[in-house]
Parts: C-alpha cells; structure tokens; sequence
C-alpha cells in the first residue's frame, strides 16, 4: 500500500475551535494579552519610524 509523502495515517487534526485561549485566574483574554499588545505597538511605531527614516534618506 502507498501513502503519499506528508499525509497522516490517522485522523485529521481537531477543529480550530480547540486552539481558542483560555482565561486563567478569571482573567479576560484581553487582559492577558494587552502585554503583548503593548510591546506589539510600540516595535510597529519603531519600525515604522525607521522605515521613515530610511526612505527620508534615500531621497
């Protein structure tokens, strides 16, 4: 018998809604991730500065 290469001989992956994250502490999502978001905005400001920057210069 022949599988083709990268197919799972078992079941298919469970659905996406597994992959949802759980609170914890009785903390909402959003409290848990505004950390993140935080230093998200601040390398998106960064790098948008720099972009600036760069093609101030290269004119």
């Amino acid at each position: 018998m022949s599988r083709a290469i990268g197919v799972a001989a078992t079941s298919p992956s469970p659905p996406l809604l597994s992959l949802f994250v759980r609170a914890s502490a009785g903390r909402s999502p959003a409290a848990e991730l505004a950390p993140l978001a935080v230093v998200f905005r601040r390398r998106l400001l960064s790098s948008a500065g720099a972009a600036s920057l760069v093609a101030v210069g290269a004119n």
